[in-house]
């Protein structure tokens, strides 16, 4: 799961503007567009692209024949930072300060309040510190202000876990955890053996698509025979993790990024797939509407190593503004 670094591994262009402006060091001549893949209209694995986005011919009345692009540096610590930015990415005006002003210092890093003393366990790991590693971003600082510090509740590393994230894959995890009641109540305890004993009418009345049945059944198959072993599991780098566990049907990547960072309690993953991210990102920064994957995996980078802190944060402005609250879950399913 780990991926480069940002630095020109493309060439990230501007909307038009002047020769001779800079940004981030580098003398802006021109511009273009980033051709976004796809944008996922639901989250989850089986999420389908809705729409390629092509790059435009002209853009601002200058003729793309006059025009060249330059790769641009890694993303200043000050990117999103000050009044009167335009943080728009990947063939929008990318601007952290208004045309012809020397960027503004990044705001000094405040301490953050430490997770409460109640013998809770919250994701991820290092949420402290990853709070007051982030806590210089002017996005963040507003974030903290208006809607609080994230508190989301670390679940158990184990088969229970991550069959509701399968669960939760397509729906909301309100209704994925209702269909988890139900099937904790006929399957005592929910454990592989167990669920494996259950028909399909069984699981249908819990819920269960037939497509999920399949995702569930082989993932339990899968424990029993000792394929997946959550302790490994929990040993096991990032990316190793990540791999074994998209290894399995039905587990793609936004239920890896989700199991990692909730039950592993990973500190540097980012969900990008993820539909809240996706809106939640869009409106803290100012952009349109909601940020396809691809171009919102590339904004994470400028967030390593804290980029599950980072979505949290995103996560929690997200609830903020519907006004509502952090799911809660069966509580057999947190650690």
């Amino acid at each position: 799961m780990v991926l480069r670094p940002f630095e020109a591994r493309h060439p990230l262009v501007l909307g038009a503007m002047p020769a001779g402006q800079r940004l981030g060091g580098v003398d802006v001549v021109a511009v273009g567009d980033l051709d976004a893949v796809g944008i996922a209209v639901v989250h989850g694995d089986d999420a389908r692209p809705a729409r390629s986005e092509r790059g435009q011919q002209q853009r601002g009345g200058v003729a793309r024949s006059h025009l060249r692009t330059v790769p641009i540096p890694p993303f200043p610590g000050n990117l999103f930072a000050g009044r009167g930015a335009s943080p728009r990415i990947a063939g929008m005006a990318l601007l952290p300060q208004p045309l012809g002003t020397r960027p503004r210092a990044r705001a000094p890093a405040r301490k953050a309040a430490p997770p409460p003393d109640d013998g809770v366990l919250y994701a991820p790991q290092g949420l402290a510190e990853g709070l007051r590693a982030l806590s210089g971003e002017a996005v963040f600082q507003a974030i903290a202000a208006r809607a609080g510090e994230p508190r989301f509740r670390r679940r158990r590393n184990g088969f229970a876990t991550l069959l509701h994230i399968i669960l939760e894959q397509q729906v909301s995890i309100d209704v994925a955890a209702a269909m988890h009641r139900r099937l904790v109540g006929l399957c005592e305890p929910l454990a592989p053996e167990t669920f494996l004993a259950l028909d399909d009418a069984t699981l249908r009345s819990c819920g269960f698509s037939r497509q999920k049945m399949g995702y569930a059944r082989g993932l339990a198959e899968a424990v029993r025979q000792g394929h997946l072993d959550f302790d490994r599991l929990e040993q096991a780098d990032d990316e190793a993790a990540f791999a074994e566990l998209v290894a399995l049907k039905g587990i793609g990547r936004w239920s890896a990024e989700i199991y990692l960072i909730f039950a592993l309690g990973r500190a540097d993953v980012w969900p990008a797939a993820d539909l809240g991210l996706q809106l939640a990102v869009g409106e803290c920064l100012g952009l349109d509407g909601r940020v396809a994957e691809p171009r919102l995996r590339e904004i994470g980078e400028a967030w390593r190593p804290w980029r599950s802190v980072a979505a949290c944060l995103f996560w929690q402005s997200y609830l903020h503004k519907r006004g509502r609250a952090a799911p809660v879950l069966p509580a057999e399913l947190y650690a």
